[in-house]
């Protein structure tokens, strides 16, 4: 929630310096939700693969639950570094309207954690726990990618439009 609340509390910055046409703004301003996302994304990592044990703890003291707790809990978090990259990016999209193809990132995300989860069928139940990490990091690679594949000729193209004309519709 705190990732959601940093990329989607920074639209209205982008979004008005895209109508004023601070391009640079936007470039400036993307980096920087990009690092702070990136810097929580490592602190909540670092937390949950050192000290996950400690939250466990609050809710049992079962010692077979714990260490089942804690391994799901590092397996499930594994991925979430590049997660940072897929929020940053699919909001900036939005913030700058570019809804279809941030819609589409965001919910091919959600559709493409239907294939690892065929995994228990071939490794076992287990498996389960390493959907999640799979699509955290292949998603945050092609929610880069196409972003930087797109974003320069978005911010080119208002930079050529006329005042109050609109990119997308």
């Amino acid at each position: 929630l705190p990732l959601g609340g940093i990329t989607s509390g920074t639209q209205p910055i982008l979004s008005f310096n895209y109508g004023a046409k601070n391009t640079d703004r936007i470039r400036k301003g993307e980096k920087e939700i990009a690092k702070m996302a990136l810097l929580f994304c490592l602190v909540m990592f670092i937390i949950s693969q050192t000290v996950s044990g400690v939250f466990v703890r609050l809710f049992t003291q079962n010692t077979e639950y714990i260490q089942l707790s804690v391994w799901a809990i590092k397996v499930f978090t594994f991925g979430i570094i590049p997660l940072a990259l897929q929020y940053s990016f699919v909001d900036g999209l939005t913030a700058l309207g570019i809804v279809k193809v941030s819609v589409t990132l965001s919910v091919f995300r959600k559709l493409f954690l239907v294939f690892p989860l065929a995994l228990p069928a071939f490794f076992g139940a287990p498996a389960a726990f390493y959907a999640e990490p799979i699509v955290d990091i292949f998603c945050g690679i092609v929610s880069t990618i196409v972003f930087l594949s797109i974003i320069g000729k978005v911010l080119k193209k208002r930079e050529q439009m006329p005042d109050g004309e609109s990119l997308y519709s």
